[in-house]
């Protein structure tokens, strides 16, 4: 049984973590992430960084986690840079 939850969340930790992605790419391809809210842009980082660090804290043992978190983060990221800086 725990094979199969350990399963189901590393499925959802890669979903959850390429959730991210189809706006990164889009945002990297017109150079603005305009469609997206800056309040959204600037929660959304900062969610990343806080969970990133606590995770890193609490389970640095738990690479879903961790591999997780740095792919949301790096992925907000773009968004950011392409929200506030474009090209």
């Amino acid at each position: 049984m725990e094979q199969l939850f350990l399963f189901l969340g590393t499925i959802g930790a890669i979903c959850f973590a390429l959730s991210g992605l189809p706006q990164a790419v889009k945002s990297w391809k017109e150079g603005h992430s305009n469609g997206i809210a800056t309040l959204t842009v600037i929660l959304w980082l900062i969610g990343e960084i806080c969970m990133l660090a606590y995770a890193i804290y609490f389970y640095i043992t738990d690479l879903v986690l961790i591999i997780n978190y740095t792919v949301n983060f790096l992925l907000v990221s773009v968004i950011f840079k392409y929200k506030f800086f474009k090209r």
